[in-house]
Formats: structure tokens, sequence, C-alpha cells
């Protein structure tokens, strides 16, 4: 499957299960779009701003987000949110991670708050991988660097013991 955008129309173009499909991005700025499972992954760059868009490959709207921390969640009603420190955000299936400089928040698909889990002791979080298991890239902020001046640590989640497993450095 390809994905097509005129940047001059902001008109996207894709095939699904030989069914053509296009989605107009109403939005000015430069767009990119790629297809990942069942979602289609848009990022917009517009005047040193992006945001981004879910949407499903029948080009329904699933979620939509910027990097100021503005959420919108499309279910039977449109639920808008805001996460100050806003890093990033990922589908969990069910709901999503949203990523801030203090904490991982989980919501369901109806933006209700599930879980919330705080970075390792002396850390804060950088930015994480949409993986399993859920894994973060967090920056030390006690202590020293490492002999290499690095100071950027993954970590796993352990859903079991519900702690932080340090994993190696980030090079």
């Amino acid at each position: 499957m390809s994905i097509t955008i005129d940047n001059s129309t902001n008109i996207m173009h894709w095939e699904h299960d030989d069914v053509s499909y296009e989605y107009k991005i109403d939005s000015t700025g430069r767009a990119f779009a790629y297809m990942s499972g069942d979602y289609i992954f848009i990022e917009i760059y517009n005047e040193g701003c992006s945001s981004h868009r879910v949407i499903s490959v029948k080009g329904e709207n699933v979620i939509w987000y910027n990097a100021l921390g503005n959420v919108s969640i499309f279910t039977d009603s449109l639920v808008t949110l805001h996460f100050s420190g806003f890093l990033d955000l990922c589908l969990a299936s069910p709901g999503y991670f949203i990523l801030t400089d203090t904490k991982l928040i989980k919501i369901d698909n109806y933006g209700k708050e599930v879980s919330r889990i705080s970075p390792p002791s002396g850390y804060k979080f950088s930015r994480f991988f949409c993986s399993s298991p859920l894994s973060v890239i967090c920056e030390q902020i006690t202590g020293t660097s490492d002999k290499y001046g690095r100071n950027d640590w993954k970590f796993e989640f352990d859903s079991l013991l519900l702690e932080w497993k340090l994993i190696s450095v980030v090079q």
C-alpha cells in the first residue's frame, strides 16, 4: 500500500483492501504519512510546530495531538484534553500512553485516566518506544554522567513488579 500526499492541496490518497480512499488534511504546512497495522500516522509541520493525526485505514479520525500537549480523541463525541510538559503519545490498544516530562499516563479510548507511572528515581522522561514491553528513555537528573559523559538511559517497565528496570545506556 502506498500513500501519496499532494502538499499543494493537502489531500492524501491511498488504497486499502482494493478500495481507494481520500483524506483532506485541513491544515497548512508540510505533511508526511505512513501506515502501521490498521492505522495511518500523519505528521504535519507548520512554522516550527508539529502536529500529529492518527486515522483508521478507512479514513476515520482516531486521535489528533500536537507539541503543545493538546489531544483530541474521536469517539462517539469529541474529547479534548491538555497535558502540561507533553513529550509524546503512543497507541496502547486499548487506549493511549501520554508521556510528559514527569509522568507516563495511560488513558482509555474516551480520555479517562487509567493509570499514572512516575519516572525512575533520579530521572526524568525524555521519550519512549511504542513497544512491548513498554520502554522509555530517561535523562539522569541526579548524580553524574557515566565515564563517557552520557546521561540518557533506557528503561523497561515490569508490569508484574510495577517498576522500571534499567536496560542500558543510550548511545
